[in-house]
């Protein structure tokens, strides 16, 4: 096989911006109510996607609020940090299709039906992630649901603990109307083995 010599190369890499990482990490942590995670334990857990590409992130922020948001897009734009919104439909490359939201971490079905709204402003489909049986009637009520993921070793952690955990039929989870709130019931005797003393 002949190799051609280009004399440049095909792709010219963009410099790192260099971020006070530090100086990042303390004002995200005022800014914002959720988490905040600059440890390198995070930093590597995030550094990878579905793809065949890594990217150590500078750091990590998980937002409970639609503010949480703002607030991290601003903070990160004074910094000349770059933002890339992973868990929301994205690869690394950064292309969003379908916005990702869980109702376990972004503060529950209200904030969640805030994140749908902001999706559909922006032409986006959602995509429920994780506590499917927990995230069922939220997703069941937005028009721009894409899809709801559905994961068995949660169903299965789940049904350790609760009465009401959901079974998929065809394909298809669908809210239990015949049971109150979410449908979901603790059993207490049985999550109290799991219980630890704080």
């Amino acid at each position: 096989m002949a190799t051609i010599d280009l004399g440049v190369p095909a792709v010219r890499p963009r410099p790192a911006p260099e971020v006070d990482a530090a100086g990042l990490a303390a004002a995200l942590g005022d800014a914002v109510e959720g988490e905040v995670r600059f440890d390198q334990g995070s930093r590597g857990a995030y550094s990878t996607d579905a793809s065949n590409y890594r990217q150590v992130p500078i750091g990590v922020v998980v937002p409970r609020t639609v503010e949480d948001v703002v607030a991290t897009v601003a903070t990160c734009r004074a910094f000349g940090a770059p933002v890339l919104s992973r868990g929301g439909g994205t690869s690394l490359a950064g292309a969003v299709d379908c916005l990702q939201a869980d109702v376990s971490r972004c503060a529950g079905v209200t904030e969640w039906l805030r994140v749908a709204a902001l999706a559909a402003a922006h032409n986006l489909e959602l995509s429920g992630h994780c506590a499917q049986s927990l995230s069922v009637h939220a997703a069941a009520a937005v028009p721009n649901l894409r899809h709801l993921e559905y994961f068995a070793d949660h169903a299965r952690t789940d049904r350790l603990l609760f009465d009401g955990v959901l079974e998929p039929a065809g394909g298809v989870l669908r809210p239990d109307l015949s049971r109150p709130g979410m449908g979901l019931e603790l059993r207490r005797a049985d999550a109290q083995r799991y219980r630890e003393e704080t």
